[in-house]
């Protein structure tokens, strides 16, 4: 009896615990499923995202597609626009076949034959300042110009004579002049020992007055100040040898302060007849050759004709007065008016004017290659 007894306890807790452990895994596997589940919706969201990103992808891709060709398309059309203006240029110049057959030397020949007709004396004449024409483009130090003064002074020519000829080169042509050694002997002899020592070489034409004169010679034109041409000199002056010479057109006459005796290195040559310097200044010379080369300088745009150009007769109808400033022209002593920027007080900007229209200096520089008496 106890045997059945304790067989039947055995089987009962062998089934008790055979139902639990069958209950534990169907929930873990419920758990797994559960899990496996969620995953799947997750994959899923991912998916159709990533499919609506890369289906916006290919739409901004298509738009910059068609941008890009709306922009290439608009380049074509203006460039087509653009090689129309062209062809249209091309047609409407007429250029002679023969001209535009034409070899450089050809060109140079006609050119030649041209400047002869006209008395340029088969000059070279160049416009713009350029390292080739114009050698003297770097600006000076103190110390060079006491170098090329010293050189001068120490520096014995040839004795003048009726004979000698002067040529002075510019990097706007040449022109030849001869000198008066029988009545300027001492500023012939001055300007042969300055011209041949190599000091006028580099120079300017710094003082330029249509209908009147050119002026040149000064050695401090080569330093890097532009206030201060007109200044300088050898470092020597020569006493006055006034004649009943005329300052006719083409003459050379020696510069001078209020003291008759006190030429040193500038010179001039008249533009036009200035009877007022007869008498008062030394003739010493005249040009013989290529005498419209000093029309062409004297007419090169200068400080002061440029200034002009912004100046009126009288301020415009509707402008307001306050805006404007009141000027003296120096050369015709008439009122002019001058409309002043919004960025500088009319003090400052009354005296800038006033400085530029007192300024003959050339708009650029007009420059002495060479002076040489031979």
């Amino acid at each position: 009896m106890n045997k059945k007894y304790q067989i039947t306890v055995f089987s009962i807790i062998l089934l008790l615990f055979l139902y639990i452990l069958i209950k534990n895994n169907e929930s873990e596997y419920i758990e797994i499923t559960e899990i496996e589940e969620k995953n799947e919706n997750k994959t899923n969201f991912t998916d159709s995202t990533s499919k609506k990103i890369s289906l916006e992808s290919q739409s901004n891709m298509k738009v910059s597609k068609v941008k890009e060709a709306n922009i290439d398309k608009n380049k074509t059309i203006s460039n087509f626009k653009n090689q129309i203006k062209i062809d249209k240029k091309t047609k409407n110049t007429k250029v002679n076949s023969s001209q535009r057959n034409k070899t450089l030397e050809e060109i140079k020949k006609d050119f030649q034959l041209a400047s002869k007709k006209i008395n340029f004396d088969n000059t070279n004449i160049n416009f713009l300042p350029d390292p080739k024409t114009d050698p003297y483009l770097k600006p000076l130090m103190p110390f060079e110009i006491e170098k090329i003064k010293k050189k001068a002074f120490e520096y014995e020519p040839k004795p003048v004579s009726a004979e000698d000829t002067v040529i002075i080169r510019t990097n706007q042509g040449n022109m030849k002049l001869i000198l008066y050694p029988e009545i300027a002997p001492k500023h012939c002899y001055n300007f042969k020992k300055l011209a041949n020592s190599g000091f006028y070489d580099g120079t300017t034409f710094h003082r330029i007055i249509p209908s009147f004169m050119i002026q040149g010679g000064d050695i401090l034109s080569r330093d890097s100040k532009d206030s201060n041409d007109g200044q300088g000199g050898p470092g020597w002056t020569v006493d006055a040898e006034f004649s009943k010479k005329k300052h006719e057109k083409g003459v050379l006459s020696m510069a001078r302060s209020s003291d008759p005796n006190s030429a040193g290195s500038q010179f001039f040559i008249c533009h036009s007849s200035s009877p007022h310097l007869d008498g008062k200044y030394t003739v010493f010379g005249k040009v013989v050759q290529n005498i419209n080369l000093i029309d062409k300088i004297a007419n090169i745009p200068t400080i002061y004709s440029e200034t002009r150009k912004m100046c009126y007769n009288r301020i415009p109808e509707g402008s307001n007065e306050e805006s404007w400033v009141e000027l003296i022209d120096p050369k015709t002593r008439k009122k002019i008016y001058s409309k002043v920027p919004e960025e500088i007080s009319k003090d400052s900007f009354r005296f800038e004017i006033n400085s530029k229209l007192r300024n003959n200096q050339p708009a650029f520089a007009i420059r002495i290659l060479s002076i040489r008496v031979n």
